[in-house]
């Protein structure tokens, strides 16, 4: 959620830390940052939770890594083709910070 509440303040290079429901738990981009991704980040993207689900499961079952959700964001772009690469793609993937019972859940595929 609070990619999409940055995407949407990327996109009208407006500030703002105005979360609402859900977006209240994840951070937003920092008054020192937000100036630097409007100077640097030529694009931003948004997947859905699903995806992202989809690509932890596919990092453990498949690659056998164990990644926290928003580290595996990159790797979710790309599986549902929310970013399309033109050539070869390097992805980081980051973080074990993620504790055992919702790694299970996302694993069980039971997601509320």
């Amino acid at each position: 959620m609070a990619g999409w509440l940055n995407t949407r303040c990327i996109e009208s290079d407006e500030y703002s830390n105005n979360h609402r429901h859900a977006e209240q738990r994840a951070p937003s981009l920092g008054k020192l940052t937000f100036p630097l991704v409007l100077e640097y980040v030529d694009d931003m993207k948004t997947v859905s939770e699903k995806a992202i689900i989809e690509a932890v499961q596919f990092l453990f079952y498949r690659m056998k890594l164990v990644v926290e959700p928003s580290g595996a964001l990159g790797l979710a772009a790309l599986l549902s083709q929310a970013v399309v690469p033109e050539g070869r793609v390097g992805i980081i993937l980051s973080g074990g910070n993620i504790d055992s019972d919702t790694m299970i859940t996302i694993l069980s595929g039971v997601i509320s």
